[in-house]
C-alpha cells in the first residue's frame, strides 16, 4: 500500500529521513554495552546531596561508578547541564568539594576519591563491598525458606514466622500512613508485586556474614526502611522493586519501623507523569520534620496471628524556615516581616540552584510552606481537595494564575497574603494527618516456599544486584553472576515453567545481551499474560531488531508492524508506564505502511503527557501528527520540546525538525486501502 499526500515526494522523504535521525537511539537494539567515559553526551543533573545526585548522574551516563557512601555523606554537588564526557561532567559536579573523579581505565569505572588523598596504612584500608547475598549451594541447606504475601508484596524469609508476619504488618501500616501524607495517585505505581528477601542475622550463610557486617558499618542508614537492628538494601528494575533485609530479630520486634527519606523521595520522583519540583522538594522538607513510624503491638511478639499495629498518625512538626537560627528568631518575633518569593517564581523554578544558596533555601522553605498550607485541615475544608486538584493538573498543564484560580477560587496575590499569615501558625504548631479509613493489616499465611518461589524472588533480586556489583566491584562480578544464575535456573532446570519465573529468566538473558535465548522465555511469559510491562517491551524490542536486521527496506509491512506492536499494546495497560514502550511504538509507526487513526495518535499524545521531557518521543509524535493532517499539533509539540531541551544536540534536532515542518505543506492523511 502506498501513501498519497498533497505535499511533494521529496519533502515527505526528507521529513521521514529526519524522523529516522531524530529517533535513532530511542530504541535499544542491545541490552548491554555501557557508554565509554570519553563519549560526549547530554547531562541534566540538579545540585543537591551527593547521595542523590551521583545516583542520578550514574543513571544518565550509564557509566560504571564507585563512590563510597561514607566519603560522599554530607557533600553537596553542583548542577551540571549540557554536553560533556562523563568524567568532565562529574568534575563539574564535584567542583568546590574535596572530591575528584578518577577514571580507572582497566575497568572503565569512574571512581570518586579525595582530591588530596592521604597515605593510609594497608591494615586500615577499607574495600568497598556491594550489598548482595551470594549463597553457596551446600551452605545452610537445612534452613528452609518460608513464603508469605499480602496484596502488592511477596516475601521469602529465613526469619521466624512472627518476624515475617510483623514485617508485612509494618509495611501495610506505613504505606497507609504515607498515603495520608501523599495520596497513592501521586506515588509511583507498579502492578508487579514488591518482593522482600529476609535473613535472620543468626542464620544467614557464612559466606555473606562478613560482607553484611561491612555493609552495616559503612551504610548505617538503611535505604528503604529504618529500624534498630536491621540493615536493608533496595534494588530497582524498570518495573519493580526488590529489597533484602538482614534482621536482628530480638531488636526488630522491640523497635520502631519507619520509611527513610530516600525511599519516600523515590516514590514521588518516579511517578508518571512527573510531579512538579516545588511539590517534591516541599514534601521532602516536611518529611525531614515528620513522624511516620510504627510501633509493634506487644501482643504481636507472642503470636504471628495477633500481629496488629496501632492506628498510625503522620505528625508534621512545626515548620522549619530556611535554617534553625532563622526559625528560632521568627518564633520569638512572629510579626516580623519575612521576604518571600512570588507564587509565580515558586512554580516556575525547575530545580533548586545550589549555587545561589540563599535563594535555594528560600525556595525550598516556601515550597514546604505551600504544601503544608494545602495539607492543613484547620483551614477551609475544601482547600485540601483544591490543592490535590491543582497538583494533578500541574503535572500535565502549564501552571498559570488562571489555572490556580480555577482550582482555589482566588489568585496569586490573595494566596501570598494567606501564606504570610499562615507562616506564624506553621512555625509553632504541629498538624496531624490520618488515613481516611484505617484497615486492619491482613494476616498472611506463612508456609514453606516452593523452589519456584525461591528461584523467582531470590533470583530476581540477584539479577537486579548484578549491575551494582559490576559497577562497584567488577572483579567479583563473574563469580557472583554464575552463582546468581544458578539460583534463578534451579526450579527451571527441575521442569518448572511458572510464567513469572520464565519472565525473570528472560530478563536475565536480556540483561546479559543474549536476546536469542531471551526471546522464547519472554514469548512464553507473554502468552501466559504475565504482569511485567518490561517483559512485553523486551519481546517487542527483540522482534523489531530481528525484522530490521533481516529486511532490505526501511518500511515495515502490516504483519511486521503487528508482530512488534502486539506486546507493546499490552504493556500500555500495565504499570508503571515505560517511556521505551512509547518510543518504540512511535518508531514502528514511522516506518509502517498504512494510516494511523485518531485513537492511535492519541496513544502517543498520552505518552508525551506522561513523559513531557522525552525529546525523542516528542519529535516522533510531532512528525506523525504532521503526516496525518495535524500540522498545528506538530508545531505545538516541537515548540514545547524547545522550551525544555537543554542539551545543544537536542535543541539542534528540534530546530531542524521545526524548519522541516515549516517547509512541508499541510499534509493530508493517506486514504485507507480497500
Amino acid at each position: 500500500m502506498k501513501h498519497h499526500r498533497t505535499c511533494s515526494l521529496v519533502s515527505v522523504q526528507s521529513l521521514f529521513l529526519l524522523a529516522a535521525t531524530l529517533i535513532a537511539g530511542a530504541v535499544r537494539l542491545s541490552a548491554t554495552g555501557p557508554t565509554e567515559a570519553e563519549i560526549v553526551q547530554a547531562f541534566d543533573v540538579p545540585a543537591g546531596r551527593a547521595e542523590r545526585t551521583l545516583t542520578l548522574f550514574a543513571q544518565q551516563s550509564a557509566q560504571p561508578m564507585v563512590f563510597p557512601t561514607d566519603l560522599i555523606r554530607e557533600v553537596k554537588t553542583s548542577a551540571v547541564k549540557g554536553e560533556y564526557t562523563a568524567e568532565a561532567a562529574l568534575a563539574v559536579m564535584l567542583a568546590g568539594t574535596n572530591l575528584t573523579p578518577v577514571l580507572d581505565r582497566p575497568s572503565g569505572a569512574l571512581v570518586v576519591k579525595p582530591a588530596e588523598p592521604k597515605a593510609v596504612p594497608a591494615a586500615e584500608r577499607v574495600v568497598e563491598l556491594p550489598p548482595y547475598v551470594v549463597e553457596e549451594p551446600s551452605v545452610h541447606a537445612e534452613v528452609p525458606w518460608s513464603y508469605a504475601s499480602v496484596p502488592g508484596v511477596e516475601v521469602i524469609s529465613r526469619c521466624s514466622d512472627m518476624t515475617t508476619t510483623l514485617l508485612l504488618a509494618h509495611h501495610f501500616r506505613l504505606q497507609e500512613m504515607l498515603n495520608a501524607f501523599v495520596p497513592p495517585e501521586f506515588q509511583v505505581r507498579q502492578d508487579a508485586p514488591v518482593t522482600y528477601v529476609l535473613y535472620s542475622n543468626s542464620g544467614q550463610p557464612s559466606v555473606t556474614r562478613e560482607l553484611i557486617e561491612e555493609l552495616q558499618r559503612r551504610e548505617p542508614e538503611a535505604k528503604g526502611w529504618s529500624i534498630r537492628g536491621m540493615s536493608n538494601y533496595r534494588f530497582l528494575d524498570r518495573d519493580t522493586i526488590s529489597t533484602f533485609f538482614v534482621i536482628n530479630e530480638p531488636t526488630f520486634t522491640a523497635g520502631r519501623l519507619s520509611l527513610t527519606p530516600e525511599h519516600v523521595r523515590y516514590l514521588i520522583e518516579h511517578r508518571t507523569p512527573s510531579l512538579p519540583p516545588w511539590f517534591v522538594e516541599g514534601v521532602m522538607a516536611l518529611y525531614d520534620q515528620a513522624v511516620l513510624e510504627t510501633t509493634p503491638d506487644p501482643n504481636a511478639i507472642n503470636s504471628p496471628q495477633n500481629a496488629r499495629l496501632p492506628e498510625g498518625t503522620v505528625t508534621l512538626k512545626p515548620l522549619r524556615w530556611i535554617s534553625d537560627s532563622v526559625t528560632s528568631e521568627l518564633r520569638k518575633k512572629p510579626r516580623q516581616r519575612v521576604d518571600m518569593l512570588t507564587l509565580n517564581a515558586l512554580f516556575d523554578s525547575p530545580w533548586i540552584n545550589a549555587a545561589d544558596r540563599p535563594h535555594a533555601a528560600l525556595w525550598q522553605a516556601q515550597a514546604a510552606l505551600f504544601v503544608r498550607w494545602g495539607l492543613d485541615h484547620s483551614g477551609r475544608q475544601d482547600r485540601r481537595a483544591a490543592f490535590w486538584t491543582f497538583l494533578r493538573r500541574s503535572c500535565t498543564e502549564p501552571v498559570t494564575e488562571e489555572l490556580f484560580r480555577a482550582c482555589f477560587g482566588h489568585g496569586y496575590e490573595e494566596t501570598e497574603q494567606q501564606l504570610r499569615g499562615y507562616l506564624a501558625t506553621a512555625l509553632k504548631n504541629s498538624i496531624y494527618l490520618r488515613p481516611l479509613e484505617t484497615i486492619e493489616p491482613p494476616v498472611p499465611e506463612v508456609r514453606t516456599a516452593t523452589d519456584s518461589e525461591v528461584s523467582r524472588i531470590k533470583g530476581g533480586l540477584d539479577r537486579m544486584e548484578i549491575g551494582y556489583v559490576r559497577r562497584a566491584q567488577p572483579h567479583l562480578a563473574s563469580k557472583y553472576v554464575a552463582q546468581a544464575r544458578r539460583t534463578l535456573r534451579k526450579a527451571y532446570d527441575q521442569g518448572d515453567r511458572d510464567p513469572r519465573l520464565l519472565a525473570e529468566l528472560g530478563l536475565w538473558e536480556c540483561d546479559a545481551g543474549t536476546d536469542a535465548d531471551a526471546q522464547p522465555l519472554l514469548a512464553a511469559a507473554v502468552a501466559a499474560n504475565v504482569v511485567r510491562p518490561r517483559v512485553y517491551y523486551e519481546l517487542a524490542r527483540i522482534r523489531y531488531a530481528a525484522i530490521r536486521a533481516a529486511s532490505q527496506s526501511d518500511q515495515l509491512t502490516v504483519a511486521e508492524a503487528g508482530a512488534v506492536l502486539q506486546p507493546l499494546t499490552i504493556a500500555l495497560r500495565q504499570a508503571p508506564a515505560l517511556v521505551e514502550v512509547y518510543e518504540l511504538i512511535a518508531e514502528v509507526w514511522l516506518r509502517a505502511e498504512g494510516r494511523l487513526s485518531a485513537a492511535q495518535l492519541a496513544v502517543l499524545d498520552n505518552g508525551v503527557r506522561l513523559f513531557p521531557h522525552a525529546i525523542r518521543l516528542i519529535s516522533a509524535t510531532a512528525i506523525l501528527q504532521n503526516i496525518h493532517g495535524s500540522p498545528e499539533r506538530a508545531r505545538a509539540l516541537v515548540a514545547h520540546g524547545l522550551t525544555i531541551a537543554t542539551a545543544p544536540a537536542d535543541r539542534d534536532r528540534l530546530q531542524r525538525l521545526q524548519a522541516a515542518l515549516d517547509a512541508v505543506p499541510v499534509a493530508r492523511a493517506p486514504e485507507k486501502s480497500p
